[in-house]
């Protein structure tokens, strides 16, 4: 089980991907002589400091973060008096709280499923986190569909997805403190795109 749950990397991944017929074939392979037991170490160390900041991060009052179960029982937990005042302070309770949550990036924000991630929207998967730190990705993603709405030959279904997209997107952004409006006109000024009625 261990393998399986490798802090090196995700076997499962690996053993799909190569076709292999067991989990253990994998494992053969990954493991070899010229194997760097103290990069490895290394690695895993500023694994574990990268981790434990951008944990703590959440916990904080003043971070903003959006998404699923997770996020919403992180927001109640940082702000009651009572829990902290039993830990001694908010950095020692955050600290106890994070170490029992596995993190994983999705690219625009943080799987906490201790399995596996399957569904890539942390803004809405009871595992998803969205933090500050994937601002300009989902801004990159609001001007993909403000460009999207430009097209005139993507038809009604087509038209539907982006609106779908776009009120997604702005709907992160809103949660994480942006001023949407404001962000739809700096892109309309910087990126040319005019999007009116969306």
């Amino acid at each position: 089980n261990y393998a399986v749950h490798s802090e090196f990397g995700d076997l499962r991944a690996l053993k799909d991907h190569f076709k292999h017929w067991s989990i253990t074939m994998t494992a053969l392979y990954a493991f070899n002589d010229d194997l760097d037991a103290e990069l490895f170490e290394e690695m895993l160390r500023e694994k574990y400091l990268v981790e434990e900041e951008i944990k703590q991060d959440w916990f904080e009052l003043d971070m903003p973060i959006t998404g699923g179960d997770i996020a919403q029982n992180i927001k109640v937990v940082r702000e009651d008096k009572e829990l902290i005042r039993s830990f001694g302070s908010l950095s020692a309770m955050a600290k106890a709280y994070s170490s029992s949550i596995p993190i994983r990036s999705t690219g625009i924000g943080w799987c906490t499923n201790d399995d596996e991630c399957k569904c890539g929207k942390p803004d809405s998967c009871e595992s998803g986190i969205v933090d500050k730190r994937h601002l300009p990705y989902w801004e990159g993603m609001l001007v993909q569909q403000m460009k999207l709405m430009q097209l005139d030959d993507i038809g009604e279904v087509g038209r539907a997805a982006v609106k779908k997209g776009m009120e997604r997107c702005e709907k992160v952004l809103a949660a994480l403190g942006i001023d949407v409006e404001t962000m739809k006109q700096e892109i309309n000024e910087r990126e040319h795109i005019e999007v009116i009625n969306v």
